[in-house]
């Protein structure tokens, strides 16, 4: 082991998989105790570049000898980063890995839905997940929702971790720029929504529903989506202003809760 300074961070070589210092990055397939230690992780240079960019503190850094040089500028100073050749990175969690940069993150209390309401003005859009159980899906969701310009993300029961790492994958870290809040039981945070001025809108299959080219988005709007086998609870859809649907065609009955999301939000970005 020999430890240097580099242009932002400590690079610190790491000679064997048994190094203590890297443990965490031993750890994270355990999401239960990744979770109660109260870190995340974070794979791939773009995600990491985000994550670094963002207020999001960093807790450490664990890197290729070929991504040193593209990493090390951007890392804090007093940050451990911890550099080894590729096939040792590799091993450390467990399973092949070939991207080359991962960093372990430092998490923080999500906000209650009251907290975040009050920072936005109108026009302002949030995308309410109600029992996304898919990292897939919710990683899409999230960097959909950034890119077409949600004002936030609000988190219900149900959903699986947005600090997954998985979700952080797909997301390509927009997780780190788009303010998350944590909704718990929706059917208390829904009525909150309502009060702060926001309409909101069941994503909902039914004969009833309006045509989603036929809906007209409020100055605060919030969008529901609900679970991908079930959809969203009826206790919840009962206390959406307005049903919206997708018409199909071909026999086509439903679509992926992501792609649907990507649907629905570029209408309501307009």
């Amino acid at each position: 082991m020999k430890t240097m300074q580099g242009d932002g961070g400590e690079v610190i070589t790491i000679t064997s998989i048994d190094d203590p210092r890297i443990a965490d990055y031993r750890l994270l397939r355990d999401r239960a105790l990744m979770q109660e230690r109260g870190l995340f992780i974070v794979e791939g240079e773009n995600p990491v570049l985000r994550l670094l960019a963002s207020p999001c503190r960093t807790a450490s850094l664990f890197v290729s000898e070929k991504r040193l040089g593209r990493i090390a500028p951007f890392v804090p100073a007093g940050t451990p980063l911890y550099v080894a050749p590729e096939e040792l990175l590799a091993r450390a969690p467990g399973f092949t890995f070939n991207r080359g940069v991962i960093a372990c993150g430092i998490r923080q209390p999500l906000p209650a839905p009251e907290q975040l309401v009050v920072q936005l003005r109108p026009p302002a859009l949030v995308v309410v997940c109600a029992g996304i159980g898919d990292a897939e899906n919710l990683g899409q969701i999230v960097r959909t929702s950034a890119a077409l310009g949600a004002g936030a993300l609000l988190i219900g029961e149900g959903t699986i971790d947005p600090f997954y790492r998985r979700v952080i994958r797909v997301s390509m870290g927009a997780l780190f720029t788009l303010p998350i809040a944590e909704g718990g039981d929706l059917r208390a945070a829904l009525p909150l929504l309502r009060d702060a001025g926001f309409r909101l809108y069941a994503t909902h299959l039914s004969p009833d529903s309006t045509p989603l080219e036929e809906s007209r988005p409020a100055p605060l709007s919030a969008i529901l989506l609900g679970n991908e086998g079930s959809g969203l609870p009826p206790q919840l859809t009962a206390l959406c202003d307005e049903r919206i649907t997708i018409p199909m065609t071909r026999g086509a009955d439903s679509l992926n809760v992501a792609a649907a999301a990507a649907i629905v939000l570029h209408h309501f970005r307009r």
